[in-house]
C-alpha cells in the first residue's frame, strides 16, 4: 500500500480501499480500510463478517468526506426533508444490525477459521444428504 499511497498523494489522487472481505485484517500492523482516503467494507452473508441480508459500511478521517457520504445514504438530506442532492436510502436496518453486532464480537475467531459465515450458519443450516451427495 505504501507505493500507491506514494503515487496517490504526488498526482492528487484518492484511494478507495476495497474492505469487502478483510474486515479485521492487517497490513504491516495496519488494519484495511486505514490506509487510503476511505475504506469500503461489505455485510453480504459471504463475507467473512456477514449480516443476513444486504449491508455495507464506508469509513474515512476526512470531516467532509462523511458528511457527504451520511448525506448520500439519506436520500441526500443533511436536514429533514430538505435534499441538496439526489442520494439513496442505504442505511442498515435494525435486524442486520443485531446480527452484526453479535458477530463481530467474534470476527478474529472467523478469520482464524477462514470464514466469517460458516461458524454462524453451520448449526443454523446443517448439511444433509441427498441423491445428489453432501448438500448445504
Amino acid at each position: 500500500m505504501g507505493p500507491l499511497m506514494e503515487i496517490a498523494k504526488k498526482h492528487g489522487l484518492k484511494v478507495i480501499e476495497d474492505c469487502a472481505q478483510s474486515f479485521g485484517a492487517e497490513y504491516k500492523g495496519r488494519k484495511t480500510g486505514s490506509f487510503g482516503d476511505m475504506g469500503c467494507f461489505s455485510f453480504f452473508p459471504s463475507k467473512n463478517l456477514g449480516c443476513y441480508g444486504d449491508g455495507g459500511m464506508v469509513i474515512t478521517d476526512d470531516r467532509n468526506l462523511a458528511e457527504r457520504l451520511q448525506s448520500l445514504r439519506n436520500h441526500g438530506s443533511k436536514v429533514r426533508y430538505y435534499h441538496d442532492e439526489v442520494g439513496y436510502n442505504s442505511r442498515l436496518d435494525e435486524i442486520q444490525a443485531a446480527v452484526l453486532n453479535v458477530k463481530f464480537r467474534r470476527i478474529d475467531s472467523y478469520n482464524a477459521a477462514g470464514s466469517g459465515a460458516r461458524p454462524c450458519t453451520k448449526n443454523i443450516f446443517p448439511c444433509r444428504e441427498s441423491r445428489h451427495g453432501r448438500e448445504r
